[in-house]
């Protein structure tokens, strides 16, 4: 019921795709007429039309990488488990992958790890956050995101820079900030919790216009980083 794929897909290089797909298959529990029987569906489902008569050994890295997600669902299992799938592609690889990575998911459960927090935000719907072999938080992003404590806002207004930069250090809610340079007085700033309307009810009682008001803790990585110092604290 269970298909894995490493970081480094074990392939032998001397087959053909169609048959090393096959052989995985066999060694999988498969007769090699049911191998075969699947083996266009697995072909379609990883985008290798074309490809199926050529070695292994003369595929880029990206199609040997296809290739490797073929023989983990040649027998086509309930949950796939794919490890750094996009690691080594260039951009257009890249892309691919998430094509492919998501018509899989169609019919069964895809777990992916990676270190890659940019590619798991835009690839998974559910995020298992793991620190010391531990099980830290889990959820959507937004809901990662509403655990960190601190939130992050770029604030730009309409006024003197320095009054500005001064009202921010004053600010209760405020552990720290930094200004940014632009044609209105701009700073990326940090809030000891959800204390965005506060802070804007407060400019604006200073004498301050709101611009722009920008939310920073979208940002999976930003996300990452405050849960890995909640569970280090705890």
């Amino acid at each position: 019921k269970i298909g894995f794929l490493p970081e480094t897909p074990p392939l032998y290089h001397d087959m053909t795709v169609a048959d090393f797909i096959v052989h995985v298959g066999q060694l999988k529990g498969m007769s090699s007429s049911a191998a075969q029987k699947r083996l266009p569906e697995v072909i379609k489902l990883t985008h290798l039309e074309g490809w199926e008569n050529r070695l292994i050994s003369t595929l880029s890295h990206g199609y040997q990488k296809r290739v490797g997600i073929a023989q983990t669902i040649i027998h086509n299992p309930s949950l796939v488990i794919l490890d750094e799938p996009i690691s080594g592609l260039d951009p257009a690889q890249i892309v691919e992958m998430r094509d492919v990575i998501r018509g899989l998911s169609e019919e069964r459960v895809i777990l992916i790890s990676s270190h890659n927090l940019s590619e798991i935000s835009q690839t998974c719907d559910r995020l298992l956050v793991l620190q010391n072999g531990k099980l830290i938080a889990e959820g959507s992003e937004a809901q990662l995101a509403n655990r960190v404590e601190d939130t992050r806002v770029k604030l730009t207004v309409r006024g003197d820079a320095q009054a500005w930069d001064e009202f921010l250090t004053k600010h209760t809610n405020v552990t720290s900030h930094t200004m940014e340079e632009g044609s209105f007085p701009s700073a990326a700033i940090e809030l000891d919790g959800d204390h965005r309307e506060q802070l804007t009810t407060d400019a604006i009682a200073a004498g301050f216009d709101i611009r722009h008001l920008e939310s920073l803790d979208d940002e999976l990585e930003e996300i990452f980083l405050g849960l890995m110092r909640e569970g280090g604290s705890a």
